[in-house]
């Protein structure tokens, strides 16, 4: 397979697993019962996720096209 194809694949994965994540985060705190007035509304939540989890991921998701460029450098037929 080639190198581009592959970080493609890996990218609108990674962006479908990240659009799932979100709506599972989003949702399953606003289901919370008893939350304060301004956690009630999608707001707290989407703000919440954006600042602290999607670095994260981000940051994951760099890490996983650099070992697959790597990769794809040392196994590479010559």
């Amino acid at each position: 397979m080639m190198k581009r194809k592959v970080i493609l694949i890996t990218l609108v994965t990674w962006l479908a697993g990240c659009g799932i994540y979100f709506y599972w985060y989003v949702t399953s705190i606003m289901a919370l019962p008893d939350l304060a007035s301004y956690e009630q509304g999608a707001g707290w939540p989407v703000m919440v996720f954006l600042i602290f989890r999607l670095p994260l991921l981000i940051m994951g998701l760099l890490a996983l096209i650099w070992l697959e460029a790597v990769l794809f450098e040392a196994f590479r037929e010559r």
